[in-house]
């Protein structure tokens, strides 16, 4: 063949390794029983190229075999690339293979995918294979029941009630609603409405999500109508407001009665504009001062700035470090700074009056010092007035202490002045049994 004779005689690597897979992958080049040639042309180190090319030309059926030869890692990847292939060509044949697979775990999973490609190039060939030929599982036929749904939820809902009262399964229900909203809301709600109370509060809140995340304005709209036996639904879907319309939720914020709502609307975009750009959200939470929510988004917003630029809050924190309600964002700015830049962290924890703040932030990079310097770590774990913090500080620069030289026990133990409780403590710890 010319083909492969200009091939053979190519000098030139990069043309070769271009031209070389594209022969192998040619049928009339596989049927000519020249491919040995070109391997040999493309030479060592071509394994996966060969390999790829083979692939474009196997039938699905060989290559999921071949697959099943392999192990580890690349076993399940081919396994799963050649059934891709085989169950959108020849599902029923792939799914009788498949029933043949000793491992059980292997086979049920392998199953669930041929059938979710089944449902997606024909559902309705699907749906009568799972019931005539996997009875044993009806989530299969829940599966395909909702790629039908996906596709046109009215036309499913008849054969989803069916399964519904025959299964005793609601969740299929649940998902054509979630798909129906998301094409037709009115008849989606239309539909829910006729639901029994108690499926009726799981359905509007698939509803609640879809309708909002698909159609902002017009969903939370709906969402705030709804009664007070929806209120979870409402504070769920709120939560997630920010993040898919960040105008719509301070517009919403103006429009809530309810103390309870309004706080987690207050808490979320704060917390969502807090990623952008603290100092702002800090900024705006203040027309909040009077509400219930004003503390905790605060301390969301220091929260968030002191985990990516601890040093950069310091100015906002100072006047709070001992105020109870910022126990956990001292305990975090310390740590995290201390993880940033040591020598820093500790300069500024050092620089801090006596007080509870100073005692958090203390208590808070103990641990982190000892794993470095356990000394410098007996040193501040000193400086803790409280005895019982002092005493869990202690033990916790024993348990680094002991990590980094663990042939000095009895001596961690004699610096430390362990109680012996404590002591006994480390002690199984080298036993391996804590």
């Amino acid at each position: 063949m010319a083909a492969v004779d200009y091939f053979v005689g190519l000098n030139n690597q990069i043309l070769v390794r271009a031209i070389g897979p594209r022969l192998l992958s040619d049928p009339i080049v596989s049927q000519s029983g020249l491919s040995k040639k070109i391997e040999q042309k493309l030479g060592p180190g071509s394994d996966l190229l060969v390999e790829q090319a083979r692939a474009r030309t196997a039938l699905p059926s060989d290559l999921f075999e071949a697959a099943m030869l392999q192990t580890g890692n690349r076993r399940t990847v081919q396994i799963q690339q050649a059934l891709s292939q085989w169950a959108s060509r020849d599902p029923e044949a792939a799914l009788t293979r498949i029933r043949q697979m000793q491992n059980p775990a292997e086979r049920q999973r392998l199953t669930r995918t041929a059938i979710m490609i089944f449902s997606q190039v024909d559902p309705e060939n699907a749906l009568a294979y799972v019931r005539n030929a996997l009875t044993e599982d009806t989530r299969l036929e829940g599966m395909v029941l909702n790629a039908m749904a996906a596709a046109d939820p009215e036309s499913s809902t008849e054969r989803i009630e069916e399964f519904s009262r025959r299964t005793g399964d609601n969740s299929a229900i649940i998902n054509l609603l979630s798909n129906w909203v998301a094409k037709d809301p009115a008849k989606a709600i239309t539909y829910a409405e006729t639901l029994s109370d108690n499926l009726k509060i799981d359905a509007f809140a698939r509803i609640a999500r879809s309708f909002v995340n698909n159609y902002p304005t017009q969903g939370v709209d709906w969402l705030l109508a709804l009664g007070s036996e929806h209120k979870q639904t409402k504070k769920s879907v709120l939560r997630s407001l920010a993040r898919i319309d960040s105008q719509l939720a301070e517009d919403t914020v103006r429009r809530l009665d309810d103390s309870d709502l309004r706080s987690t609307l207050i808490n979320s975009l704060a917390s969502f504009k807090s990623e952008t750009s603290p100092a702002a959200a800090l900024a705006w939470v203040e027309q909040f001062k009077e509400a219930n929510a004003y503390q905790q988004a605060r301390s969301s917003i220091l929260r968030n700035w002191v985990r990516t630029d601890p040093q950069g809050a310091i100015e906002e924190l100072e006047g709070d470090l001992d105020k109870d309600n910022m126990a956990p964002v001292v305990t975090q700015l310390a740590s995290s700074w201390y993880r940033r830049n040591p020598v820093d962290a500790v300069e500024w924890l050092e620089s801090l009056p006596v007080g509870a703040g100073q005692q958090r932030a203390l208590s808070a990079i103990v641990g982190l010092v000892a794993a470095e310097d356990p000394e410098s770590a007996i040193a501040l774990a000193d400086q803790i007035t409280n005895q019982q913090r002092r005493r869990d500080a202690k033990r916790s620069i024993g348990y680094a202490w002991y990590a980094r030289e663990p042939a000095q026990l009895d001596s961690i133990i004699r610096r430390l002045k362990l109680t012996e409780q404590d002591a006994n403590q480390l002690r199984r710890a080298r036993r391996g049994n804590l």
